[in-house]
């Protein structure tokens, strides 16, 4: 779980209630994804901002993401992982990292899942996502 690697001080995750509440027992969990990265959390000393909202709305994740964008500092490290979550969220958070990256300079947009049977990635793709959004904005 990235929040275990990284251990930040702040965590936002935006959440569906469904996806809150939802318990992965295929996955050997006995206890909701709400609870389990809390509980990670509190492991390591991480404040965990749950954040739900109608993961399906884009208006809805961009009020989200405003509240926590405004709550930041320029000089804050900041680790934006897109992996879970719908189609809708993934796609409004790698936009939003490549547009903040313009003036936040300690940012990365990370890719990092953990696997049922132990298989995990983690894969930084902060260079390769601002490459292929600089050279699309000079295409258009």
């Amino acid at each position: 779980m990235l929040i275990e690697k990284e251990e930040p001080d702040v965590s936002y995750v935006l959440t569906s209630d469904y996806s809150y509440d939802y318990v992965d027992e295929e996955g050997g969990f006995d206890k909701s994804s709400g609870e389990v990265i809390a509980d990670a959390a509190e492991k390591i000393g991480t404040e965990v901002k749950f954040m739900k909202c109608d993961t399906f709305d884009p208006e809805e994740i961009g009020e989200k993401i405003g509240e926590i964008l405004g709550g930041l500092d320029p000089d804050d490290e900041i680790i934006i992982n897109y992996t879970a979550g719908s189609a809708t969220i993934k796609i409004i958070l790698g936009t939003t990292a490549v547009a903040i990256s313009r003036f936040m300079e300690n940012l990365r947009i990370v890719y990092a899942i953990r696997y049922p049977d132990g298989t995990e990635k983690y894969l930084d793709q902060t260079e390769a996502l601002g490459k292929l959004f600089t050279q699309l904005n000079q295409a258009v």
